[in-house]
C-alpha cells in the first residue's frame, strides 16, 4: 500500500413573482426516496430551511467560486492519477488542464499542485485502483448513503484485503484526517464494499507541497459513530418530509447565512410581503445596531458568530496647506485629484450659498463635480 509521498441566484429569486410566497406546505416539488449523499445530511445540519430550498424545491443557487475550482482541480488529479496508473505522460495531462484555468494565476498555482502531488504519490503495483469511484453505504432499513471516492487503492495480500481511502482537498484551510466524519463514512463504504479488514484513510490537500497528506488507520468503533450520525441524519431529514415546511424545515441563522443562495426566498416565508419584511428588518437592525455600540462601549469587544464588536480606529488625515499637499502629491507623480476628491455636505451647502461658485470652480479647474447614484429609501413624503 502507498503511504503519503464546490444569473442563477435571480432565477431563483423570481420565484417571488405574483403572490410573493413560497409554499408553505411540501408536495410542491416531490422528492424521491432515494440514497442521499453525505454533502446533503452535512447541510442538513447546517440549515434545514437551506436545505428545503435547495433539494425539495430545487431552487438556484448563487455561482460558487470556490466550488467551480474544485471541481476543475479535482478532474485534474483524477486525470493525472488516471494517466499514471496506465504508464501514460502525466505531464500532457497537467497541461491540458493548467491551459483550461480561468486566469493564468490559478493555472500556475494547479500547475505547481498537480507537479507536486505526482512526484509524491507513486500508485503500487500490486494494489487495483479505483478513481472517482461511486458506491453506496448500506445504512440499514432500507436506507443507503451514496458516495463517491475520489481514489481507492485495493491489495489483496494472502487472503486479506486493505483498502487505502484519498479524499482530495483544493481549500487552503488544512485539517487532520483522524475523526472526520466524511472520510470514516467513506472507510466504512469501502470497507463495506471490498470486505477489507484493514482501511486507511487520507486526506490530500493539492494546495501543500510539504507534507499535503494527513492520514489514520481506521477502526470500526470510529465508522460505527459516524454511522449512528449518518442515520439520525436521515431520519430527520425522512420525517421532516411530512410536515409543514415552517415546522420541519426550520430557519437556523449562524454565520453560515452570509453565504446562503435564499435570503430572500427565506424572508418570502414570512406573513408579509417580502418588501416589508426587509425595511422592517432594517429599521431593527439599526435599533439593534445603536444597542450594541451603547453596551459594547460600557462593556467592552463582543464576539459573536466568529466576529468580534468592537470601537476599531484608524488614521484620519486633517489637511492644513492643501497647496503644500498638492505639490507634495505631484512631485511624488501622484494625482492629487485622488487624494481631494470627497463626498462632503460642507462644500455643497458652500456653494449652494454663494452664487456661481461652483461654476468658477469648475472653469478655473479647482475642482469638478460629478453625481453617483446610491440605492436605499427615502420617506415618500420626500418625493422619489
Amino acid at each position: 500500500m502507498t503511504g503519503c509521498r464546490s444569473d442563477s441566484f435571480l432565477a431563483g429569486a423570481r420565484v417571488l413573482s405574483g403572490s410573493g410566497k413560497v409554499s408553505s406546505r411540501l408536495g410542491v416539488v416531490p422528492m424521491s426516496n432515494s440514497p442521499l449523499s453525505f454533502s446533503k445530511i452535512e447541510q442538513w445540519g447546517w440549515c434545514p430551511r437551506m436545505w428545503y430550498f435547495r433539494y425539495v424545491q430545487r431552487l438556484p443557487e448563487m455561482p460558487s467560486p470556490a466550488a467551480e475550482r474544485g471541481k476543475r482541480w479535482h478532474e485534474a488529479v483524477a486525470e493525472t492519477v488516471q494517466a499514471m496508473v496506465q504508464g501514460e505522460p502525466a505531464q500532457d495531462v497537467m497541461r491540458r488542464h493548467v491551459a483550461l484555468a480561468p486566469d493564468p494565476e490559478e493555472g500556475e498555482e494547479m500547475e505547481r499542485a498537480l507537479a507536486a502531488f505526482a512526484s509524491r504519490w507513486r500508485p503500487s503495483p500490486s494494489s487495483t485502483l479505483f478513481v472517482e469511484e461511486p458506491l453506496e453505504l448500506a445504512l440499514g432499513g432500507g436506507e443507503s448513503l451514496r458516495m463517491r471516492l475520489d481514489l481507492a487503492e485495493v491489495q489483496e495480500e494472502d487472503g486479506l484485503t486493505s483498502v487505502a481511502v484519498t479524499d482530495f482537498k483544493t481549500n487552503w484551510g488544512r485539517f487532520e484526517a483522524a475523526g472526520n466524519r466524511q472520510l470514516l463514512l467513506y472507510s466504512a463504504g469501502a470497507r463495506q464494499r471490498w470486505a477489507a479488514g484493514s482501511v486507511e484513510a487520507r486526506l490530500w490537500f493539492l494546495r501543500y507541497s510539504r507534507s499535503p497528506c494527513s492520514s489514520f488507520h481506521s477502526s470500526l468503533d470510529l465508522e460505527a459513530e459516524a454511522l449512528d450520525w449518518a442515520r439520525r441524519q436521515v431520519e430527520e431529514i425522512r420525517g421532516a418530509m411530512d410536515l409543514p415546511e415552517e415546522v420541519g424545515f426550520p430557519a437556523t441563522p449562524s454565520n453560515r447565512c452570509d453565504w446562503c443562495s435564499y435570503p430572500v426566498e427565506c424572508l418570502a416565508l414570512q406573513d408579509e410581503p417580502p418588501e416589508l419584511v426587509l425595511l422592517r428588518l432594517e429599521q431593527a437592525t439599526e435599533r439593534l445596531r445603536t444597542a450594541l455600540k451603547a453596551r459594547v462601549r460600557e462593556e467592552g469587544p463582543i464576539e459573536a458568530a466568529g466576529v468580534v464588536w468592537n470601537f476599531w480606529t484608524y488614521d484620519r488625515w486633517a489637511v492644513k496647506d492643501a497647496g503644500g499637499l498638492e505639490q507634495t502629491l505631484r512631485a511624488l507623480d501622484e494625482d492629487p485629484g485622488e487624494y481631494f476628491s470627497v463626498v462632503n455636505k460642507k462644500i455643497r451647502q458652500l456653494t449652494a450659498r454663494v452664487p456661481g461658485l461652483g461654476d468658477r470652480l469648475r472653469a478655473d479647474g479647482i475642482a469638478d463635480k460629478r453625481q453617483e447614484e446610491y440605492f436605499g429609501h427615502r420617506r415618500a413624503e420626500d418625493g422619489v
